[in-house]
């Protein structure tokens, strides 16, 4: 009788745990089964039949195999995007590279010897139009030396032409001094007067000269000290660019270290990331073993199972949520760090166009303190000046050249001067012999011959002071540098540190055009780059949408899970053959960790020995 009765209470068990399972994990074959018995026109499906529903299966696989592509689109975005920002930071790196990198060859370390070259050149031009100045305020002092000296030269003509007259005076007296002095007294005057001619030749052409070297000198000395107080300004702008320029180049340097940390940033990142997106093989391997062990369920429903199957069928199941649950929670921290990952790295792009700005240039155009272009502005005034600095120069040997001439015409003066010395001096020799033969009668005309010599030897000193003058004259215009030693003109200020300076502005700009060009492509670039990972982070929302999706199954296998607690004929939590059947199947260490967490929690009554679980094809 027992027997009997224990035989119904378990046929009445399996149908109602058919039933419960019908409605709880598969809903649609429980009504359709309701509406059979209700009808009576179909025959009652087993629990083989409806044990697993195929159609919360077929929805957990669906929700795997859905996302697949949505994953090889991320995946490939994101090769892409890293393609990209490598080569941006290749291309910011070259950029900052040719501007101040560590070779000899880049543009900040040439323009800076340029600049301190020019400064020299600059320096020495100075130097040298300073010195020619010196010189050509030489030549104008021999200029008023010789205006002077001929006051004198004049003053000799004088005397001798009172000489030459009181010898006539005095050779008149007698017919026979007359006869021998007339002439005498004649080329006498005459030469007085050739010495006041050429005297005043000499001294109204070296006033002249004087009057307008005066006048040059003075404005060439106006310009040359406000080419002086320029050029401290310019070397104070030039030596203000050099410390930018090293500046420039310490940021050059830091801004190639910080390329390096944003594209090691950004590698780290998009690891992460491709880490993450490796969930979709782990969740589809496991979301497999969760079905495998939803099928080995459906066995444990026959008439012949064992009285405990409730307990086994619990424990499955309740592991199953869990593994769901972790599933779940993955995707979401997936998500999360996706998202944060996505993040950093349109930040690291950011920061990496950004170090651009540290030369001046922001959303790829020209910054109104852009420091090359204060480099260039002061590397052209040094071209101004030192084309001011060949013009003073030029005016100086002009005036050098106005002033040789002078003192070559003079030369020609000098000459008739000697001559006209030569000829007093045989004059009065000839009037001495003369007036030796009048004896005593002759003595006054003696001496007037004997004054004639020694004006005749003042003449001489005359000339030969002259010709001093004209050679200190000749020997300051040597040496403003009117001429080099092969007798070509010379700059005082260097052609070649002229053409070198042009050559580097032409250098800067050309470089910066370049830069500029090229850090504004960078800058689009990241910008581009930015809008693709935005797009990204947004594309990301698939990953939420699963985690809808997946967890509204869970519900629904929670609700299992529930139902076949409240009916268990044993309070035992786990079951060991069973649940070591299970970890078999595992490859994943998420699904290892729950299993460990699922059987460690403590038994509320005593463990019994279960039937193993049927293994499924593949398991």
């Amino acid at each position: 009788m027992d027997e009997n009765k224990n035989g119904v209470s378990e046929v009445f068990f399996i149908y109602y745990l058919r039933d419960w399972l019908l409605e709880k994990l598969f809903p649609n074959t429980a009504k359709k089964q309701k509406k059979t018995e209700s009808g009576c026109t179909e025959p009652v499906p087993s629990v083989c039949e409806t044990v697993p529903d195929y159609d919360f299966i077929s929805a957990l696989e669906a929700a795997c195999k859905n996302v697949e592509p949505d994953f090889i689109r991320m995946g490939q975005k994101l090769e892409a995007v890293y393609a990209e920002t490598s080569e941006l930071t290749e291309k910011i790196s070259e950029t900052v590279r040719h501007i101040g990198g560590e070779s000899d060859e880049n543009l900040l370390v040439r323009v800076e010897h340029l600049t301190k070259e020019t400064l020299e050149n600059l320096g020495n031009c100075h130097t040298r139009v300073s010195r020619s100045l010196n010189h050509v305020k030489a030549f104008i002092g021999h200029l008023g030396e010789l205006y002077t000296l001929c006051a004198a030269g004049k003053k000799i003509a004088t005397f001798l032409g009172v000489v030459g007259f009181n010898i006539g005076v005095e050779s008149s007296r007698s017919s026979e001094s007359w006869n021998m002095f007339n002439v005498v007294s004649r080329q006498i005057r005459d030469l007085a007067r050739k010495i006041v001619t050429i005297a005043g030749s000499i001294r109204k052409d070296a006033e002249t000269t004087r009057a307008g070297q005066i006048v040059l000198y003075e404005k060439i000395s106006d310009d040359f000290k406000q080419l002086c107080s320029l050029t401290d300004e310019a070397r104070q702008a030039v030596q203000d660019s050099v410390r930018e320029i090293e500046q420039l180049m310490a940021v050059s340097v830091q801004t190639l270290e910080q390329a390096g940390v944003h594209s090691r940033e950004i590698s780290g990142q998009v690891g992460e990331i491709v880490a993450g997106i490796q969930i979709h093989d782990s969740m589809s391997q496991r979301v497999n073993h969760i079905i495998a062990a939803l099928y080995d369920v459906g066995p444990l429903c026959k008439e012949n199972s064992e009285p405990d199957r409730a307990d086994i069928a619990y424990s499955v199941v309740s592991l199953q949520s869990a593994q769901m649950k972790q599933i779940i929670a993955d995707i979401k921290l997936c998500y999360l760090k996706s998202t944060e990952a996505f993040g950093r790295i349109h930040s690291e792009i950011d920061r990496l166009a950004y170090s651009l700005s540290n030369f001046g240039v922001g959303s790829g155009e020209l910054g109104s303190h852009d420091m090359f272009l204060r480099l260039r502005s002061a590397m052209l005034h040094l071209y101004e000046l030192f084309t001011q600095g060949n013009i003073l120069a030029e005016r100086i040997q002009e005036m050098a050249a106005r002033t040789s001439e002078t003192a070559d015409r003079l030369s020609v003066h000098v000459e008739g001067v000697r001559e006209i010395s030569f000829e007093t001096h045989l004059v009065s020799l000839n009037a001495i012999v003369k007036s030796a033969h009048l004896d005593s009668k002759g003595r006054i005309l003696e001496v007037l011959a004997h004054e004639v010599k020694t004006l005749s030897d003042q003449s001489d000193r005359f000339a030969n002071q002259v010709s001093e003058i004209l050679e200190a004259i000749s020997a300051a215009v040597r040496k403003t540098g009117i001429h080099s030693q092969n007798g070509t003109k010379e700059r005082p200020c260097s052609r070649g540190a002229e053409i070198t300076l042009e050559s580097g502005i032409q250098d800067i700009s050309e470089v910066y055009d370049k830069f500029k060009a090229n850090s504004s492509e960078a800058f689009h670039h990241s910008e581009t780059l930015k809008t693709a990972i935005s797009q990204m982070i947004a594309d990301l929302d698939f990953f939420p949408a699963l985690v809808k999706e997946l967890t509204e199954l869970l519900y629904r296998l929670e609700d299992a899970e529930a139902l076949l607690h409240n009916r268990k004929e044993h309070k035992t939590a786990t079951h060991g053959a069973e649940m070591n059947t299970l970890a078999k199947r595992y490859t994943m260490r998420q699904e290892r960790n729950v299993h460990k967490q699922i059987v460690a929690r403590p038994a509320t009554d005593d463990d019994e020995s279960h039937p193993s679980l049927p293994r499924t094809p593949g398991g």
